[in-house]
């Protein structure tokens, strides 16, 4: 009996020593169970912070991508050219020929026919004047937008000058006359013995237009084009001759024809560009402009004999059509971009020359008036 209430007392001292520890123990939050770490972000790539961001292509065109390497080229070998909506920056030196339709100033005759018939004197070779190649300026400002879409304005100067003498080379059988002088219409014309033609064309243009580019594929570019066009031109034509007045009496005389034109309207066209990785480029481009022009004339001649003869002042509204097309090859590197082509522009339905009443021969009318423009162009562009 006493042993078994020994053995009792110490399973009831233990019991109380140890409790504390196990209620402790039990109280306590259990440790949470270790997970495994998670695996770190990758850092965000070049190409991943540019998506965000619209880059460009060297053909204009919106791309998910940017180019790091200052020459534009990815480390993956492509050749996207991407750049920050900036400023554009183009100069042109222009080299045209101008052709004018209508400034013929002598024609070679049979004297013979003098005084003049009735039904007109058989011209066996009309001349007219040529201006020689000039060279001429072209400029661009604008800006390059966050879109396909930029705004330029261009400023277009050319000027070029012609000028000849003429002198029968055989008095005896041929002979010649002023087509312009209002003596040549009338039975007392006699034919001259040198006559001078000179002239002079300036045009001017300022060309506000809007470009839409897009990418047809990774080579292939397209840009589309609009806008308002303003014309100036401003034409010389003069004329200087002499004659012997009934065989003895020299003479002289002067004709003095400008044509001043103020036009404006509407521009619009197309290009197709094809580049290469390496920046180089073929392109073709056409327009189209549809013009309300304002023209001055004026016929104003006089000589030693007669004095003042014809002064007469003309003004006109006529529509004038322009049809360009230009191509060329190009370069670019970075921002930069040299170019060279050659265009061409018509400008149909232009004002006539003053022609004295009646014209010879007698009946004939000139009514196919045009401009012709042609020449090479080479081009420095810079967009930031």
């Amino acid at each position: 009996m006493l042993r078994q209430r020994c053995l009792l007392a110490i399973l009831v001292v233990a019991g109380i020593w140890l409790a504390p520890p196990v209620r402790a123990q039990s109280a306590a939050t259990p440790p949470a169970i270790p997970t495994p770490p998670a695996a770190p972000t990758p850092a965000a790539s070049a190409a991943d912070d540019a998506a965000a961001t619209p880059a460009r292509n060297i053909l204009g065109c919106l791309r998910d991508c940017i180019c790091p390497e200052p020459d534009c080229q990815s480390p993956e070998g492509d050749w996207l050219c991407c750049y920050s909506p900036g400023v554009i920056g183009q100069i042109d030196y222009l080299n045209w020929a101008a052709r004018r339709t209508n400034l013929d100033y002598a024609a070679v005759i049979n004297p013979a026919q003098f005084p003049v018939p009735a039904t007109g004197y058989t011209q066996l070779e009309t001349l007219s004047l040529d201006f020689r190649r000039d060279d001429g300026l072209r400029a661009a400002i604008g800006y390059h937008f966050a879109t396909q879409w930029d705004l330029t304005w261009t400023y277009t100067q050319f000027h070029t000058e012609g000028q000849t003498t003429l002198v029968p080379s055989d008095t005896m059988t041929l002979g010649l006359v002023a087509t312009r002088s209002i003596l040549t219409g009338t039975s007392v014309a006699n034919p001259v013995d040198k006559i001078e033609a000179d002239g002079s064309i300036e045009l001017r243009m300022h060309d506000i237009e809007g470009n839409w580019r897009y990418s047809l594929n990774e080579t292939v570019g397209f840009r589309a084009f609009g806008g308002v066009r303003l014309a100036m031109l401003d034409e010389e034509f003069n004329n200087n001759y002499s004659y012997l007045f009934q065989g003895f009496l020299p003479e002289s005389g002067v004709i003095h024809q400008p044509v001043k034109m103020n036009a404006a309207g509407v521009r619009f066209g197309a290009e197709l560009e094809w580049r290469t990785r390496w920046g180089l480029q073929i392109f073709g481009r056409a327009a189209q402009s549809i013009l309300v022009a304002d023209f001055q004339t004026q016929q104003f001649e006089q000589d030693t004999l007669n004095g003042p003869m014809i002064n007469q002042s003309n003004s006109s509204f006529q529509i004038v059509p322009v049809e360009e097309a230009a191509v060329g090859v190009g370069w670019s590197r970075g921002p930069w971009e040299v170019s060279a082509g050659y265009e061409v522009s018509d400008w149909f339905n232009m004002a006539q020359q003053a022609r004295p009443v009646p014209p010879p021969p007698v009946g004939a009318v000139n009514t196919v008036q045009s401009l012709f423009l042609d020449g090479w162009f080479v081009r420095l562009a810079l967009t930031r």
